[in-house]
């Protein structure tokens, strides 16, 4: 991140840099597109917050479940992403798929 760029500002809904990063490729395979975890990691490695809120479902993790990316999930619980029910609307969904997600996570971290 040249010229001092803050990975804590907000953009538009209270996005901020990461959940943009996350957001832009969740609806595909991270295999189409590889470039968006080296960019996720990029923006982590200078510290940028992975469970920061924003957005309509709130953290990148949440963002994640509710478009069913298995790989972006993954790659945010590796990174030490935590589900945080915000009480809405989205929490169950998100946990149910969280709840699959995690099995799948942990024959892969096995």
């Amino acid at each position: 991140m040249q010229n001092n760029a803050n990975v804590h500002a907000r953009r538009r809904y209270s996005l901020t840099v990461l959940h943009i990063a996350a957001n832009y490729h969740l609806s595909h395979a991270i295999s189409d597109r590889p470039e968006t975890l080296q960019i996720l990691q990029i923006v982590l490695d200078v510290g940028a917050d992975i469970n920061s809120e924003g957005g309509p479902y709130g953290t990148a993790l949440n963002a994640a479940c509710m478009a069913g990316n298995l790989e972006l999930v993954i790659f945010l619980l590796d990174r030490g992403a935590v589900f945080t029910p915000r009480g809405d609307k989205f929490d169950s969904s998100i946990a149910e798929y969280l709840s699959t997600a995690r099995l799948k996570w942990q024959k892969v971290s096995a």
